[in-house]
């Protein structure tokens, strides 16, 4: 749910004729817990991210640690340890204006094919 409000309130505030998204600084903690994040970062690298499809439990890929990185710090999680993320194109749209990896946004976007929404949940392996 925080995630769907955080994506609608992106595009509440898209900016001009181009594409760019702002997040209202009062949805995110202090220090965002990238700190936090990233000391896990370091203790993990080398694991395989297994990305599913949360509703069918189908694999759709597997993603590096600078990728889940990337997802961490551009999407909202609900507690320190979520482990899934609600996309939409929007959301889509907002990862690529945001620098997002192709392969990455790729691998996003076949996942999310016709759907207008859906879950994805990442496990390390």
């Amino acid at each position: 749910m925080v995630k769907t409000i955080v994506a609608f309130l992106s595009l509440l505030m898209f900016a001009g004729n181009g594409v760019e998204y702002k997040v209202d600084p009062r949805l995110k903690d202090e220090n965002d817990g990238k700190e936090k994040r990233a000391d896990h970062r370091r203790r993990t690298e080398g694991t395989m991210i297994e990305l599913r499809d949360k509703d069918t439990g189908r694999p759709l890929g597997t993603i590096s640690e600078d990728q889940l990185q990337f997802l961490i710090d551009q999407l909202e999680e609900e507690s320190d340890t979520d482990t899934d993320y609600y996309l939409n194109s929007a959301t889509l749209d907002m990862l690529e204006s945001g620098g997002a990896d192709p392969e990455l946004l790729a691998l996003l976007r076949q996942a999310l094919g016709n759907r207008e929404e859906m879950e994805v949940q990442w496990l390390r392996r």
